[in-house]
């Protein structure tokens, strides 16, 4: 879901549909311009979506433009109680080799089987 990008014609946000991978949980996410700093922006966000980031609809867009299978696994690097970039690099650091322990392990398995 993209909040901050509005259909001209019907006023809706625009909605892309990354390939969903079975068995792995799923979330929506919403996709702004910019940084979502303010609480009553957050709370609106938080019924449209699950996550929020600044990058997804753009990789689902190339994707789809390109016609190339899409699935979007996000790193929750912080949330909307972080204020600071320090706090998300330690975040980053912290949990980057679970992540990859993930990627490696439960992902790259269903990957090579081509089950998506």
């Amino acid at each position: 879901v993209e909040p901050d990008r509005r259909h001209y014609q019907t006023g809706k946000p625009f909605r892309q549909q990354p390939d969903v991978m079975p068995g792995f949980a799923s979330a929506r996410l919403a996709t702004l311009d910019q940084a979502a700093l303010e609480a009553e922006k957050r709370m609106e966000i938080s019924a449209m979506a699950e996550l929020v980031d600044m990058e997804g609809a753009a990789i689902v867009q190339a994707a789809r433009k390109f016609q190339v299978r899409c699935c979007l696994f996000k790193f929750v690097s912080d949330t909307a109680a972080h204020t600071t970039g320090g706090e998300i690099i330690s975040h980053i650091r912290q949990y980057r080799d679970s992540l990859f322990h993930f990627f490696r392990t439960e992902l790259l398995p269903v990957l090579e089987r081509d089950e998506i």
